[in-house]
């Protein structure tokens, strides 16, 4: 098959339906726009059921559908002779039903997904993430055929494209708000069942009794609840542990009772009551865990009838000592969970506590709880819960604090971009430990609480903000307390404590002897995350209890205080080096090394937190493996095309992948220097894509409409990215530091306005280049289109260890510069053709 003779090749027909036809134009919108709505409402799904470091899958397995479309399309180029309009009504009803069939396979399987096995691509994990595929292909696959329908519409097609899929990118919280996640799931499909029946019935006479069974079939289900999936919580994460342990010890099974439930952009938050001793505190106060994607517990502890717990939480756990040093004062609790930090610090007397929390779910179960808990009631001026970013909130006001306190906080349950353990958590950065103090009064405390290894990059982290602003000597400002198994609370002031303090904490310290062993929590047993033994003093100025572990800390105070915490850093097997907020990947430990690559692609025995940044790049392998074979696999069946047209394939696929992976670069760039400037990383990836999408839709409008060669428009626009991602980089934070007092929604608009411009432009490489190829090579025109879609698929996994190893701002304008890239390839293609 020659170029001339594909039956595709349709470059100008101005009456064309695939372009004109305002139904193809309304499928194509809706399409676009349930696309986004059902990837974001999965990623909500994957966050809940799966381990974190597996939720990046979502992002990925859609986009490799996307590839596999223009793959298929490349080896069978008789299917572009479908009309446009029919081909979106089929691919509606194909994703719309291979949408609930992933739904319900993954449901009743996502069990068997666990970090420890490791993905290759035989497993049964690979085939299970892989089913995903299958409504994302039919997306891509419908959209490709209305941009390949007609050359001359591509930048109206595409524009129509985007702008749906930035409707999605919106639309979707109301409904995951509303319904929750399965409804919202089956919603999506429902939809898109009804519209492809609609639209193909026009189309086809003989199979309109399939469709009107089949139809007929998902609404009687839907109506009786049958159809919508029912997810099971992550198998590998706390509440199955703590459930497990709890079934083992009792010697049979249970069933907690579910006392709140609710899907929010952020996580699903739930609340257990477990039955007998496991839903007691201390043997008598009844407690609930709490679960945020089935993780990130906490407890939400029933003292309002024992105020004696209280006062023992507060005086004999790690909870109270910030807050105990400061009976009277303001004290802001930044990360809610169940609320045992708000019973502390009222117990010991606070003034007044501002809790912040990002999640709005989590505020609503606290104030349902309040009287249960022994809080003050809403309205109380004593307390006050805010619904935000807990730095963009401490940047916003002008109130300074006594003591701003953290436990546990953290954002496993789903970042902006990888939501795994790689994923960025701006809460421990050093610009984050610097606007906490810059918040506090002169000599007021900031108490951050973690577990495990964490508090070792706590402390080097806040010794390093503490020389920052000008501390000599950090080790007189810094006590850290170990209690349990894990927990370990670092105290940090921004002048030396006073002797008067540490005598207290060391009372405190001494007493908990005595109370702490009866404060049990037995459903925190299994998880090691209990906190019924006595507290240990770590690091202090005064000295630590001789039986203290954690030498760690202290052999790093001692380099501290000797001036050698470079070759401290460098003797330490992990890394512990403070965050930034242009590499802000805390939970990030892991020295890349080659010797420890070697195990990428064996089993991991140490669970969810040993599986980060090697087997991560082990999956990125596997992703470009696949990639390759389906890039050149196609060009198999091309060989008939002729000479001419394989030798243009090489260029072609340079800078079709080049703008695929500078998109998707660029976009995680613009997605992480405005996810603390919104003060909500939901916001902001919402904002970002709606931005980036519709802006992009605006420019590949206008773009096919400018009568100018290929060359000159894609020139026009690297330039113009080039110098928008610089002038991002250069002046982007000073703008949006400047009008960071603003509300939320002038901040979003702000954010909005501000990335356009960029957008804009980066609109009009890959709709101007498709046009140019569609006129003058269309047999390759699907297959370069196949090939955009698998570099965005590894460009998606490249970016969190790209920006790990050069930062956010490295990868924003490492994407940038791979235009000029496509720009280069794309100009000698195009000579090719001359």
């Amino acid at each position: 098959m020659t170029a001339s003779s594909a039956p595709a090749a349709r470059p100008s027909r101005p009456g064309d339906a695939g372009s004109r036809n305002s139904l193809t134009s309304v499928a194509l919108f809706g399409l676009s726009m349930i696309t986004l709505t059902a990837e974001i409402v999965q990623l909500r799904v994957f966050s809940f059921s799966v381990n974190p470091v597996f939720v990046y899958m979502v992002i990925s397995v859609a986009l490799l559908g996307f590839g596999l479309s223009g793959a298929l399309l490349t080896v069978t180029p008789r299917l572009r002779n479908v009309a446009p309009e029919a081909a979106l009504g089929i691919c509606l009803l194909g994703f719309g039903i291979g949408n609930l069939f992933a739904n319900h396979l993954f449901a009743h399987y996502s069990h068997l997904i666990k970090p420890s096995q490791g993905i290759t691509l035989i497993s049964s994990t690979a085939l299970l993430f892989a089913s995903f595929t299958i409504p994302y292909f039919f997306s891509g696959l419908g959209v490709a055929m209305v941009l390949l329908s007609d050359s001359t519409s591509v930048g109206r097609n595409y524009f129509i494209n985007l702008a749906g899929s930035a409707a999605g990118c919106f639309i979707v919280y109301p409904f995951l708000d509303l319904l929750g996640a399965e409804y919202t799931i089956l919603l999506v499909s429902v939809v898109c069942v009804l519209a492809g029946t609609a639209v193909t019935w026009r189309h086809t006479s003989a199979l309109r009794p399939v469709l009107v069974a089949a139809t007929g079939a998902l609404l009687l289900a839907s109506a009786f609840g049958w159809a919508h999936p029912t997810y099971q919580p992550d198998s590998t994460d706390l509440y199955a542990s703590i459930r497990a342990g709890a079934e083992k010890k009792l010697g049979q099974p249970i069933e907690p009772v579910r006392r709140f439930s609710r899907w929010d952009p952020v996580g699903r938050i739930e609340l257990f009551e477990f039955p007998g001793p496991f839903g007691l505190f201390a043997g008598k106060a009844p407690a609930y865990f709490f679960a945020q994607d089935a993780g990130a517990g906490s407890v939400v502890l029933g003292l309002a009838e024992h105020p004696d717990l209280a006062e023992d939480l507060t005086e004999a756990t790690i909870y109270g000592l910030a807050s105990s040093l400061r009976p009277g004062g303001q004290t802001a609790i930044i990360g809610l969970g169940g609320g045992p930090d708000l019973i502390a610090a009222m117990t010991a007397g606070a003034g007044h506590v501002t809790g912040v929390e990002i999640n709005a779910a989590v505020i609503e179960s606290l104030n349902i709880n309040r009287a249960f808990m022994g809080l003050p009631p809403a309205g109380d001026e004593r307390m006050t819960l805010q619904h935000a970013d807990g730095r963009a909130f401490l940047r916003r006001i002008e109130d300074r604090f006594d003591v701003i306190q953290m436990t546990g906080a953290d954002t496993f349950a789903a970042g902006a971009v990888s939501g795994s353990l790689l994923s960025e958590d701006y809460l421990y950065t050093l610009e984050a430990i610097d606007d906490f103090l810059r918040a506090l009064r002169s000599d007021g405390i900031l108490q951050i609480t973690r577990f495990g290894q964490a508090p070792l990059r706590v402390l080097t982290t806040v010794v390093t903000a503490l020389e920052q602003i000008g501390v000599e000597h950090p080790e007189r400002n810094i006590v850290v307390i170990h209690q349990g198994l894990l927990w370990s609370a670092t105290l940090a002031r921004k002048t030396p404590f006073t002797a008067k303090e540490l005598a207290q904490l060391n009372r405190m310290v001494r007493e908990s002897e005595a109370t702490a062993p009866s404060l049990t929590l037995p459903m925190y047993d299994p998880a090691l995350f209990a906190f019924n033994s006595r507290m240990l003093k770590l690091v202090a100025p005064d000295g630590h209890d001789d039986n203290a572990p954690a030498k760690g800390m202290r052999s790093f105070m001692e380099a501290v205080q000797t001036d050698s915490t470079d070759a401290w850093y460098a003797e330490q097997s992990l890394d512990f080096t403070p965050c930034t907020d242009d590499r802000p990947f805390f939970g990030q430990r892991e020295r890349f090394t080659w010797a420890a690559f070697r195990e990428v692609f064996t089993p991991s025995s140490t669970g969810a937190y040993g599986w980060s940044l090697i087997r991560y790049v082990g999956l990125l392998i596997q992703f470009a493996l696949i990639s390759f074979i389906l890039i050149v696999g196609p060009l198999l069946a091309l060989r008939g095309a002729g000479g001419s047209t394989l030798k243009r394939a090489a260029p072609i696929s340079l800078a079709f992948f080049s703008v695929g992976v500078g998109f998707m670069l660029v976009e995680v760039g613009l997605m992480q220097k405005l996810t603390l400037y919104v003060g909500h990383p939901n916001y902001a990836v919402s904002a970002v894509l709606f931005s980036i999408l519709l802006s992009s839709g605006v420019g590949s409008y206008v773009s096919g409409r400018m009568k100018v060669s290929a060359v000159t428009l894609l020139t026009v626009a690297v330039v113009a990215i080039i110098i928008g991602v610089g002038a991002f980089s250069l002046f982007g934070q000073d703008l949006l530091r400047s009008t960071l007092h603003l509300s939320v929604g002038r901040r979003i608009v702000i954010a909005i306005v501000a990335m356009s411009p960029l957008g804009f432009f980066m609109g009009f490489p890959f709709p101007t280049m498709l046009a140019r190829v569609e006129t003058t090579t269309s047999s390759l025109s699907p297959w370069a289109y196949g090939v955009n879609g698998f570099a965005s698929v590894l460009a998606s996994l490249a970016a969190i260890p790209l920006s790990i190893g050069i930062g956010f701002t490295g990868t924003f304008q490492v994407g940038a510069l791979t235009y000029l890239l496509a720009l280069g390839a794309f100009a000698l293609a195009d000579r090719q053709t001359s």
